[in-house]
């Protein structure tokens, strides 16, 4: 968490999606990964579908869930974000650090 809020580029993120109370939020790094914040501003946990084409991202990335510190696979045709109410889900998207 601290490295994406120090990164040295400073990129500022960019709200991709706001609908049905969901908020999706993309911010490039200077690694070349993107860090991808999902908001839930609903009442229930629910889930979204992130769809990596209309979210500028790339298909097939890895993917990290920055809070748990876990590697879920790859971004393929999309992947389901599940999130509590009034909850975040904070992944990094792209190419794996060495």
């Amino acid at each position: 968490m601290i490295a994406v809020d120090q990164d040295p580029e400073g990129h500022a993120a960019r709200r991709v999606l706001d609908q049905d109370g969901w908020q999706v939020w993309v911010r490039d790094l200077a690694d070349g990964r993107k860090a991808v914040g999902v908001f839930n501003f609903g009442d229930q946990y629910r889930a979204l579908r992130l769809d990596p084409e209309a979210l500028g991202l790339a298909g097939g990335a890895a993917l990290r869930d920055l809070w748990r510190h876990q590697a879920l696979g790859r971004l393929q045709r999309g992947y389901a974000a599940a999130v509590p109410a009034h909850g975040v889900l904070l992944l990094a998207v792209g190419a794996l650090k060495p």
